[in-house]
């Protein structure tokens, strides 16, 4: 599958889940200002941006926060940190929902992390989760 069409359908999926909210110039300079473009992200870390979305897709890694007007996947600087914690993506469901005693819970706060939308901290972890309840 060609990047085009991942970057198309995780914009596809991202307005699914969050809705479609248009960016003015100061948003997108906001947004510029606080998180960090996927593409550039996964340059840093040596990671190849369409798997990135394919795990994104596969719901194993949370759903950019933002998607700038010129259509750029805004993320958290960190977003790979908790799935290198965790000890890969394949246990970061595991890990992350076993910081709550209630599973049903942990699952609750699972797929509200995997929407993107926990933008509001400035480091998505299950204790800042838990913080802000």
């Amino acid at each position: 599958m060609s990047e085009t069409d991942l970057k198309q359908q995780l914009a596809e999926r991202f307005r699914e889940v969050n809705g479609d909210h248009p960016m003015t110039d100061t948003d997108d300079a906001y947004v510029s200002a606080q998180f960090v473009a996927l593409e550039e992200l996964c340059a840093i870390h040596g990671r190849d941006a369409d798997a990135v979305r394919g795990l994104m897709l596969g719901q194993h890694l949370p759903l950019p926060g933002y998607l700038r007007s010129d259509g750029a996947e805004m993320v958290p600087a960190d977003l790979f940190a908790l799935a290198d914690e965790a000890g890969g993506v394949e246990l970061l469901e595991a890990w992350f929902t076993a910081h709550w005693a209630d599973p049903i819970t942990g699952k609750a706060e699972w797929n509200a992390y995997l929407s993107g939308r926990y933008v509001c901290l400035h480091s998505v972890t299950p204790a800042a989760i838990q913080r802000k309840d």
